[in-house]
């Protein structure tokens, strides 16, 4: 007998909440670096097949012009817009566990998704954009408010555990219980309902 403590460890939903800034610019970094690479990839390919189909070396357009400038923002802008209507997150996100979705919990529309990546440069750009991110209750920054949106934290709808010998440790505990605040899935603490 535990003498009325729990046997095994408790285990909680860590879903829910509000993305900080630092999780967000470490997911904003990591998928600067993915889009980079593949555009430097799809670039790369497309110049190789082109020169082995045409008798002359093909250069495509001048590196750095302005066709090169429209071109990458284009597919910066098609990578963002598509991980958060197809996922809710881009692969920087997944990595950090950071989701997008509408103030309400639910996924974001591909609207609300394209005018959120149309104003995420603008955002950035401006610094001030990104004050709401750092200073505001829901963490919601320029291009947030405008597609409607916030970041939370979501690994899935699974609960989090830390090492087996920690929390055994932890749930034998009688003056500090293990226990997380429980949240809906996908639905930020304090958001409307």
């Amino acid at each position: 007998m535990n003498g009325g403590r729990r046997s095994g460890p408790q285990r909680s939903r860590v879903t829910g909440h509000y993305a900080g800034p630092l999780s967000r610019l470490l997911a904003f970094i990591i998928d600067s670096v993915i889009v980079v690479a593949l555009f430097g990839i799809a670039t790369g390919l497309v110049t190789y097949v082109a020169s082995l189909l045409s008798s002359s070396r093909f250069d495509g357009l001048p590196r750095g012009g302005p066709g090169w400038i429209l071109l990458f923002g284009t597919f910066a802008f098609l990578y963002f817009w598509a991980c958060l209507t197809l996922a809710g997150r881009t692969a920087g996100k997944a990595v950090i566990g950071l989701r997008i979705v509408s103030r309400d919990g639910r996924p974001l529309t591909p609207r609300r998704a394209f005018v959120r990546t149309l104003v995420l440069p603008i955002s950035i750009v401006s610094v001030v954009g990104l004050v709401g991110g750092v200073v505001g209750r829901e963490r919601r920054a320029l291009h947030d408010v405008a597609g409607r949106s916030v970041a939370v934290f979501d690994w899935g709808d699974r609960p989090a555990e830390l090492p087996a010998p920690l929390t055994r440790w932890l749930a034998d505990r009688p003056e500090a219980p293990l226990k997380l605040p429980d949240t809906p899935a996908g639905v930020p603490e304090g958001a409307p309902d």
